[in-house]
């Protein structure tokens, strides 16, 4: 984890390995159906995954630990909470 930054005396700890996985349906090409091994042309869809950032924030005794994008959203809705005062 990097150095926690501060914000109103909590401590933030963003870790770039809090992430989750998302499964979609993508589309196989005819070069795929065709040329892969085991050879299954008639599928034309095939389930794969990615990782994506944890949108949860965790609270610990050490402060609040989540994800950089995570801490990007939250420092620019305290910006933007600040600005409507």
């Amino acid at each position: 984890m990097e150095n926690p930054m501060i914000f109103f005396g909590v401590k933030i700890y963003a870790n770039p390995n809090l992430t989750e996985l998302e499964e979609y349906i993508a589309q196989r090409t005819w070069g795929e159906r065709l040329f892969t091994l085991p050879w299954r042309p008639w599928l034309a869809e095939e389930k794969r995954s990615r990782q994506i950032p944890s949108r949860q924030i965790y609270r610990t005794s050490m402060g609040i630990i989540c994800h950089p994008a995570m801490v990007a959203e939250v420092r620019s809705a305290i910006k933007a909470a600040r600005k409507g005062e």
